[in-house]
């Protein structure tokens, strides 16, 4: 079982960090930050994020070849995947990790 991280405030547990997995398409590791009404999802983005390769080829010829960034240009580093707002992963700062406390409590 993978160990978590747990947020207690006065003798209550406000959120837990829960480690989902390394192997995620299109990031290298996602964390859930799980409170009682909710969670939200983190995601570790490398460098430049992650890319989609499409080409088109003639036998066993490419003659074209495309990369596309999923998630546009990101520098590397936690990322809040917010499902509510499409194509939006801002960087993981205190003051949206304050207002997704908010959210799931």
């Amino acid at each position: 079982m993978a160990k978590k991280l747990i947020i207690n405030q006065d003798g209550e547990i406000l959120a837990k960090f829960i480690p989902v997995g390394l192997l995620i398409i299109g990031a290298e590791g996602r964390v859930d930050l799980v409170g009682k009404s909710g969670k939200e999802i983190l995601v570790y983005f490398s460098e430049g994020g992650p890319e989609m390769i499409t080409g088109m080829s003639v036998g066993d010829n490419i003659i074209a070849e495309n990369a596309v960034k999923i998630y546009g240009q990101k520098r590397e580093g936690r990322h809040w995947i917010d499902d509510r707002i499409t194509g939006k992963q801002p960087e993981f700062t205190k003051d949206i990790f304050l207002a997704l406390l908010e959210r799931i409590n």
